[in-house]
Order: structure tokens, then C-alpha cells, then sequence
């Protein structure tokens, strides 16, 4: 008896199931989400749901992926130094996006990796990955002269890590503040314009520095 489950349904139901379970974790959080809410939602039996996802820490990690994915600094070191300058600089703004449309992740980030090891190592592997690549971006753009280097102490990994804590973190931290919150594009951009050399803020379509004069 042929399988009715083509590869191709087998694909839309399993998005649909995750898409499902991203509504439902980001309106009312993980806890509170069972696998058979999930499947209503989904409008899959939770014998069905089954045969995609063992379990609720699977579909999370599922999710995950899908998070990773679309969290992809789309700035790696390959093509012109000034269009990787230009996906560096529109960062804040996509991840801003991404991290509404997986608001959960931000939330509960800490306690889905302290619960689940299987997920911290997907983190951790995730981590490695975007921080190299963002490494050898922001490498081709320093030789190019379109910024600067840190200045010592400080480096090219400490302005990273900040970008990557500010990004991953800005969509809890304003919803707690409420009107004191910020723009999470417009604070990355903050970080980025002081290692800006006058070809870089052209590429960007900033004024030039202005120069200062002693009195």
C-alpha cells in the first residue's frame, strides 16, 4: 500500500505544526504550552503530531534551527568589502524582526539552554559559526579601510559580542522597560558609526566626520 505521507506533505505539516507551536510559545510561553495544544492548534491528532516531533523539546529545537537560520548574519566575507559593510550596518534591523517573529527565544533563552543540553550544544555550534564568519566579514572590511580597528584594549571580539548580546537580547529587555526602551537598529548602528572611516560613512551614506579645529 502506498504511503499517503509524500515528502511534500510530509514538509507542509511539519511547518505547520511549527508554526503552530511559535504562535502559541510566543503568546503564552513554553510552560504553558502542551504538545496537545500544539496539535489543535495544528489541527494534527497528538498520535499524528508524534510522527514528526517525539516530543516538545524537539519541536523547540526545531524551532531553533529555524531561528538560527533566519538570524544569519547574511554578512559573511564574500563579495565587495562595501556591500558586506551594508549587511553589517542593516543587522540590527533584521534582527530586530527575527527576534519578534521567535519572541519566545529571547525570553527564555537561558532556562530552554540550562534545561535542555541537546539545545546548548545547537547554540554553542550556532554561536561558533556566526561569530567566525562575522570575524573574517568584519576583517575584509578593516583591510579595505572602510573602518577602523579597536582601540586597544579593546577588540574586534569585544565588538562583537556586544552587537550579538544587544541583538539577541533587546526584544526582552524593551518589553520589560516599556517607554524606556530603544531602537535595537538604531543603538547597533551606534556601535558600529564611532569605527566608521570617511569612505566607510560614504559607503553608508552618512555626513563625513567633522573635523575638529584647535582654538
Amino acid at each position: 500500500m502506498t504511503s499517503r505521507r509524500s515528502p511534500q506533505r510530509v514538509a507542509r505539516r511539519r511547518e505547520q505544526i511549527l508554526d503552530a507551536a511559535r504562535r502559541l510559545f510566543n503568546e503564552h510561553g513554553t510552560a504553558a504550552v502542551s504538545v496537545a495544544r500544539i496539535a489543535r492548534e495544528s489541527a494534527v491528532s497528538p498520535g499524528n503530531l508524534y510522527y514528526w516531533f517525539p516530543g516538545k523539546a524537539e519541536i523547540i529545537r526545531a524551532l531553533f534551527e529555524g531561528w538560527s537560520a533566519d538570524s544569519d548574519p547574511r554578512a559573511d566575507a564574500c563579495g565587495e568589502p562595501e556591500t558586506i559593510l551594508r549587511r553589517l550596518a542593516a543587522l540590527g534591523g533584521h534582527q530586530a524582526q527575527v527576534s519578534a517573529d521567535y519572541a519566545f527565544f529571547p525570553r527564555e533563552l537561558f532556562a530552554l539552554l540550562h534545561s535542555d543540553p541537546v539545545l546548548q550544544l545547537m547554540y554553542r555550534g550556532n554561536f561558533e559559526r556566526r561569530m567566525a564568519s562575522l570575524h573574517d566579514a568584519v576583517a575584509l572590511v578593516i583591510d579595505a579601510g572602510l573602518i577602523r580597528r579597536p582601540r586597544p584594549p579593546a577588540t574586534t571580539h569585544d565588538n562583537l559580542a556586544g552587537l550579538w548580546l544587544l541583538a539577541e537580547f533587546a526584544l526582552p529587555f524593551t518589553e520589560t522597560v516599556g517607554e524606556f526602551g530603544f531602537d535595537a537598529a538604531a543603538v547597533h548602528m551606534s556601535m558600529i558609526e564611532p569605527l566608521l572611516t570617511d569612505r566607510g560613512r560614504d559607503t553608508l551614506g552618512l555626513t563625513p566626520t567633522p573635523r575638529r579645529t584647535d582654538k
